[in-house]
C-alpha cells in the first residue's frame, strides 16, 4: 500500500514538471503600434498676386495610408480663400495662413500666403487713337485703359498742354473752352512707362472740323502740316484735299492730295487723319508764327475751306 502511494506522488510530480516546462516556452506576442499618418504641404510660404489662382500640393507618409478627412483652412477669407480641392484664390492684399489637417489622423500643415499687389504696367488713352475731338463747352470724360486691367494701382495723373484751350481734371475729364489743338497727357510721376497722351480738338458740336498743325520736330530739314478731319452725323464716303492758297510756306504738293480711296468712317467724337502736306521752304524761321493757311477740303462734292492761322484749328466753312 505504502508503494503505491509513493508511485502516484511521483506520477503527480512528474506531471507537474511536465506542465511547468510547457508553460516556459510559450510567449506572449507583441502589442501592435498604431501608425498615424503625416501630411505636408510642398512650401512653406507663397506669394501670389491679387486676382490669381494656383493649385497647393501636398504629400503624406507613410503613403500606403489614405486620409478621408483631409480639411483646407484659410484663416482670413478676405485675403485668400482655398477650396476642398486645395484651389488658393487671392482675394485681397495681405499675408494669411492656409492649414492642411485631418481630425481622425491628428495631423497638420500650414503655409504662409502673402498676396502681393498686381503692378501697373501701361496705359493707353482712347484705344490707340491718336486724336479726339471734345465739344466746346461740354465736359467729356477721355477713356482709358490699364494694362493689365487688373492692376492694383490705377492712380494717374493728367495735364493738357494748353489749359487756356480746354482743361483736364484729375479725373481725366476735359472741358473745351475754344478751338485750337491740345495734347492731353495721362502720367505717373517718376515712372515713365506710365505715360500715353492724345491730340484733342475742340469742336463747335454738329461741324465738320479739321486740325493742321506744323510738327515741332523735323526731319530732313522739312516740316509738316497734318490735316484732321472728324465728323459726328457726316459719313465721309470719298474726299480730297487741295492746297490753293499759302502765306510764307511752299508745300510740296500742290495738287490734290488724295484723302482716300474707301470710305471713311468715323466715329463720333473722334478724328482721322486725311492728309499730309509736307513743308519744304519758309520764309521764316521760326513757324509759330501767324502765316495764314488757307486748305480746300472736298467731300461728297462738297467743297469746305480750312483757314490755318499758325499752329490754332479754325472752324470748317462751307464754301
Amino acid at each position: 500500500m505504502k508503494s503505491l502511494r509513493t508511485i502516484s506522488l511521483l506520477i503527480l510530480l512528474a506531471a507537474c514538471v511536465f506542465v511547468v516546462g510547457c508553460g516556459g516556452d510559450t510567449e506572449e506576442p507583441d502589442p501592435v503600434e498604431e501608425v498615424h499618418a503625416e501630411v505636408h504641404l510642398s512650401e512653406s510660404t507663397i506669394n501670389i498676386m491679387m486676382g490669381d489662382s494656383t493649385r497647393l500640393l501636398y504629400t503624406i507618409t507613410p503613403d500606403t495610408i489614405i486620409i478621408e478627412d483631409l480639411v483646407w483652412t484659410s484663416l482670413n477669407e478676405d485675403i485668400a480663400t482655398v477650396s476642398s480641392t486645395g484651389m488658393l484664390k487671392a482675394l485681397g492684399i495681405g499675408t494669411t495662413t492656409v492649414k492642411l489637417s485631418s481630425a481622425s489622423e491628428g495631423a497638420e500643415a500650414q503655409l504662409t500666403v502673402n498676396v502681393l499687389p498686381v503692378p501697373l504696367s501701361a496705359v493707353e488713352i482712347a484705344s490707340g487713337d491718336s486724336v479726339i475731338v471734345a465739344f466746346i463747352g461740354v465736359e467729356q470724360a477721355l477713356p482709358l485703359s490699364f494694362l493689365p486691367d487688373n492692376s492694383t494701382d490705377q492712380s494717374i495723373q493728367w495735364r493738357s498742354s494748353n489749359t487756356n484751350v480746354l482743361s483736364v481734371d484729375p479725373n481725366g475729364k476735359v472741358l473745351a473752352k475754344t478751338l485750337g489743338y491740345v495734347f492731353v497727357e495721362a502720367y505717373r510721376e517718376n515712372d515713365p512707362l506710365i505715360y500715353d497722351a492724345v491730340t484733342v480738338i475742340p469742336a463747335e458740336e454738329g461741324q465738320l472740323v479739321t486740325a493742321s498743325f506744323v510738327n515741332v520736330v523735323t526731319f530732313a530739314g522739312k516740316y509738316q502740316y497734318k490735316v484732321f478731319l472728324g465728323s459726328i452725323d457726316v459719313p465721309v464716303t470719298t474726299g480730297k484735299v487741295t492746297l490753293y492758297s499759302t502765306n510764307g510756306f511752299t508745300f510740296t504738293i500742290e495738287a490734290e492730295v488724295a484723302a482716300t480711296t474707301e470710305a471713311i468712317d468715323i466715329a463720333a467724337n473722334h478724328a482721322a487723319q486725311i492728309a499730309t502736306l509736307e513743308v519744304t521752304e519758309a520764309e521764316f524761321n521760326d513757324l509759330s508764327l501767324g502765316a495764314l493757311v488757307s486748305v480746300e477740303i472736298s467731300l461728297n462734292g462738297v467743297d469746305y475751306d480750312v483757314m490755318v492761322n499758325g499752329n490754332s484749328v479754325i472752324r470748317v466753312v462751307e464754301k
